[in-house]
């Protein structure tokens, strides 16, 4: 069995979590530092006293336009500061935020009205242009505008909430699957609010680039000031990375927090370019596997700061972390090293099941170290439910002894050190021959390849196809290398589809639709 920080009691808190209305934080920071940036966004800043202005404000128009607590709103607004606005004046009410990612087609839109039932609707105009052509828009009999304004009276005090009323409720992004939709009560972001900072550096005046929304969250209930990406986080591929080193050069951030595609876009701008950022003292990477060549790119590129890659999900955020130095060191052989496992994380490998698992059977199919199986967590900052969705919650839960613990549905072991190796996807492993074969660990070894920019393996009627998506002339020894004594059919794609988030993984949903057997 494998039980991580066994010293702490299951059913115990590993942080004291006093749980009140998220927007507190917020407010205790501009109390204390009402004069201090918030969020910088291009040529455009902001307070945090200007922002708690605007939050009122914002807050009064909902309620004359009849948003009221309980109420969920669907938010479809670039990050910016309208978008932080807006959020902490529909948590200031007591509403809930019913957030979709800039990067969410159509069909996300459709899927978060059926689930959300929202009385609301914000967005900008492409956002309401869309809405005109989507049934399930239409039918939200609220629609709000971005910079609305109200006559109503101002007042200053927060709506007192239950701790376990939604007050966020994001996707999961649902490249293995349809997407979930995670219920962030006040007292999970509370939690997890006390969980990541203590596992980051807080300091108020901090000058942090956070490109994943929820952090922008975290920096402003502890005073530090966000620097928006210029980026179009719909279009990875096409983003201009000498404006954000101008960014970064500009504003003196400290510290970035950003999806890998992201990290090595900047890493490789900064080694062509033969810059150095003497302001930066940290970097963290999370939302897709980093392997060793792109560790040591990223050493390369910063130096000798502070850089960590981060292992979790939407679902339980952190669970573990590695130094980029010692990942661009590690030797990749039966799994990717993902770090020592967080303090807040219990964590436990289990034989995987393609089913529900109640309790008894959790305790008969737990694994001990080296073995490989499901990734499951628990603690407070792991998500204990999804909005009106038992099936997923039946599906991805597992309550056992007055705790939830999350399937994550990867696949790993924890090696001799305590340490946590990821061998992929549990569902997208490959049983051929008696043999268990890993996309994810092939799709590194596919990269090492001389014409070779990404690759992966799939399984078809029994016949093993390796995918590849080309660049220059393909070292076709080197592939039979990997694949010696195997029988492969060989496969390349002009590209392979990455999820839509983060650009970095596989969209392993639509690869198998584009290979034929």
């Amino acid at each position: 069995m494998i039980i991580l920080n066994q010293n702490i009691a299951q059913n115990t808190p590993l942080v004291k979590v006093e749980t009140k209305n998220i927007v507190r934080h917020f407010n205790d920071q501009e109390k204390k530092n009402p004069y201090q940036v918030a969020i910088i966004e291009k040529r455009q800043s902001i307070t945090y006293l200007e922002l708690k202005t605007g939050v009122l404000e914002t807050a009064n128009y909902f309620l004359s336009a009849g948003i009221k607590r309980g109420d969920r709103v669907l938010v479809f607004v670039p990050m910016s500061i309208s978008l932080y606005r807006i959020v902490l004046a529909l948590f200031h009410i007591g509403a809930t935020a019913v957030f979709l990612d800039e990067w969410s087609t159509q069909e996300r839109l459709k899927k978060a009205c059926e689930v959300a039932d929202c009385k609301g609707f914000i967005g900008n105009w492409k956002a309401k242009a869309l809405g005109i052509f989507t049934k399930q828009i239409r039918r939200i009999p609220i629609w709000l505008s971005i910079n609305g304004s109200s006559n109503r009276r101002s007042y200053t005090k927060p709506v007192e909430v239950d701790q376990m009323s939604p007050a966020l409720i994001t996707f999961t992004t649902g490249s293995t699957g349809i997407p979930k939709a995670a219920d962030r009560t006040h007292y999970f972001l509370n939690a997890q609010m006390e969980v990541l900072n203590g596992k980051l550096d807080m300091p108020a005046g901090m000058i942090d680039m956070p490109a994943l929304p929820i952090f922008v969250l975290l920096n402003l209930g502890n005073g530090l000031v966000s620097v928006l990406p210029e980026a179009n986080m719909r279009k990875p591929a096409s983003i201009d990375i000498s404006k954000i080193i101008k960014q970064l050069e500009e504003h003196g951030v400290e510290r970035i927090i950003a999806s890998p595609f992201l990290i090595k876009a900047i890493s490789n701008f900064l080694i062509d370019h033969n810059i150095n950022l003497p302001s930066l003292k940290e970097v963290y990477t999370g939302g897709a596997p980093i392997f060793p060549d792109d560790a040591a790119l990223f050493v390369r590129a910063f130096g000798d700061i502070r850089m960590e890659a981060v292992y979790g999900s939407t679902e339980a955020e952190p669970i573990s972390s590695i130094k980029m130095s010692s990942l661009a060191t590690s030797e990749i052989s039966n799994g990717l090293p993902v770090g020592e496992v967080a303090s807040s994380t219990n964590l436990k490998v289990i034989a995987y099941r393609d089913s529900d698992i109640n309790s008894q059977d959790f305790e008969k199919i737990q694994l001990g170290k080296g073995e490989v199986g499901e990734i499951v967590v628990s603690g407070i900052h792991v998500l204990k439910a999804y909005f009106k969705n038992p099936e997923a919650i039946r599906r991805n839960k597992i309550m056992h002894n007055n705790s939830v613990w999350h399937r994550t549905g990867d696949a790993g072991y924890v090696d001799e050190n305590g340490d946590l190796c990821l061998v992929g996807r549990c569902e997208q492993l490959i049983y051929l021959n008696g043999k268990m074969y890993s996309p994810f660990l092939y799709a590194y070894l596919l990269q090492q390849v001389n014409g070779v920019s990404l690759g992966t393996i799939l399984e078809k009627k029994g016949q093993l196809i390796v995918v590849l998506e080309t660049e220059g002339n393909l070292d076709k020894d080197a592939l039979e290398n990997i694949f010696a004594n195997e029988d492969f059919k060989l496969v390349t794609l002009p590209k392979i589809p990455r999820d839509p988030r983060h650009n970095s993984k596989i969209d392993f949903g639509k690869l198998e639709l584009m290979v034929k057997a």
